[in-house]
């Protein structure tokens, strides 16, 4: 009777419920063997090797750009065939056959650009020579590209409520990446061991990342003619491109801070600020991975006209959010002096640095679920206004105050560009639309 109870239970917990509940177990696995890893390369490495490899950690949101943004348009659109009870097949062929030439290009323009990114991008590497930069800073942008068409897969089960299924891939790359990693015997920070431990680290998941996007096309692969395949080409490319431009100017917002430290701050500074952020960013990760759960019920939901629905799961996700940053910030606090002797990294003014990143991940939970809202209507236009404005502002103000308060300001220059644009516009702009729904 009990077992029969609960089961019925289990049944009425929506879909998507499981899938974020999955997300969390695999970003919280992921982060978890992250800062394992981070501690053990940092001992191994030294600050000076460890910064440059920090620095192309970093490029892997950059390799995510290399879709045109088709990904989460193709998302979207299965999202709203599943509503309409649509087959998705054709739609799937024909985006993959517009894939294939794009990540060829990306590949051939990374091949063309490194040597020239590398030299700047690296300059923390001083001790090691230029060819040697361009090789780490080509190997790895290679590696992370692999990683990136993972994303169409990934997607694509998210549309049909398989996430599960994603995030269960993507845990296994970070599990089996963090055991060949861990295991080998790191003996210095030279270019050989950086090389080696950015292979055996970051190279599972690129493995597993391609074999799932080859296999998603294989069994959805359906024969279309040009006309359909034109058809498909004008509706996913013209919203994906959108997609991409947003996500290009988010990039610059998210990572202008690494262009900062790559210039600003000293090794020591680097692993400081990188490790801060990394530990912070588990909570900023955990949320997001919520929203990537519960983006296809948003498009179902409009589809279907429910905006009551719409606005009450808003507020409902916000609230959780907010929950959890207090809780997350209050563990990091009661753990400070065990964080600190773990990494091995001394910060002056901790508490400064944590109360500011507690303020920082409470506005990205704000305007991180209205610009989810609304990439889920395909309203990308506000996002595209507000993006530049809020990337040029947050690199002024990170350039400035770095001078002054070091890892801080970088920090002060992030809160400064997400309250002055996107916290205050983006709930202005969603509310809008929906009153005119």
């Amino acid at each position: 009777m009990i077992i029969g109870h609960i089961g019925k239970i289990l049944i009425k917990i929506p879909s998507y419920i499981y899938i974020a509940a999955s997300s969390w177990v695999s970003k919280a696995t992921s982060m978890a063997l992250q800062l394992i890893c981070i501690s053990y390369f940092i001992n191994k490495l030294g600050n000076q090797s460890y910064s440059i490899f920090a620095l192309l950690a970093a490029l892997l949101i950059w390799a995510n750009l290399s879709d045109l943004g088709l990904g989460y348009s193709l998302q979207n659109y299965i999202s709203e065939r599943n509503a309409r009870n649509k087959k998705n097949q054709k739609l799937i062929t024909g985006t993959y056959l517009i894939l294939f030439p794009i990540y060829l290009t990306a590949a051939l323009l990374i091949l063309a650009i490194a040597p020239y990114l590398s030299k700047e991008y690296l300059r923390l590497g001083a001790d090691i020579s230029e060819s040697n930069r361009s090789s780490l800073f080509l190997l790895t942008a290679i590696i992370f590209l692999v990683t990136s068409v993972g994303a169409i897969p990934y997607k694509i089960m998210y549309a049909m409520h398989r996430g599960w299924v994603a995030n269960l891939l993507i845990a296994l790359g970070a599990i089996i990446g963090s055991i060949f990693a861990l295991n080998f015997d790191i003996k210095s920070g030279n270019y050989d061991e950086i090389l080696k431990v950015t292979i055996l680290y970051y190279g599972p998941s690129a493995l597993i990342s391609v074999t799932c996007f080859i296999y998603i096309y294989c069994i959805n692969y359906i024969k279309i003619n040009f006309k359909i395949f034109k058809i498909i080409f004008k509706k996913i490319l013209s919203r994906g491109i959108s997609f991409w431009i947003f996500a290009v100017i988010s990039t610059l917002v998210l990572q202008a801070d690494y262009l900062v430290i790559s210039q600003k701050l000293n090794a020591e500074e680097v692993t400081i600020y990188t490790t801060v952020m990394k530990i912070f960013g588990l909570l900023i990760f955990v949320y997001a991975a919520l929203l990537q759960a519960i983006w296809p019920k948003f498009v179902e939901l409009r589809i279907k006209s429910e905006f009551d629905c719409i606005r009450s799961m808003i507020y409902k996700y916000i609230k959780f959010g907010f929950m959890i940053s207090v809780l997350f910030t209050i563990l990091l606090y009661l753990n400070k002096d065990n964080i600190l002797k773990l990494f091995k990294i001394d910060i002056i003014y901790y508490k400064t640095t944590i109360f500011l990143l507690f303020i920082y991940s409470i506005i990205r939970i704000w305007t991180d679920t209205f610009a989810m809202v609304l990439q889920s209507g395909n309203a990308i236009t506000p996002l595209l206004i507000l993006a530049p404005i809020q990337a040029l502002i947050g690199l002024i103000l990170q350039w400035n105050l770095v001078k002054y308060y070091g890892i801080n300001g970088i920090i002060f220059g992030l809160i400064g560009s997400y309250f002055l644009t996107v916290s205050i516009g983006l709930p202005i702009i969603y509310f809008r639309k929906l009153n005119k729904s």
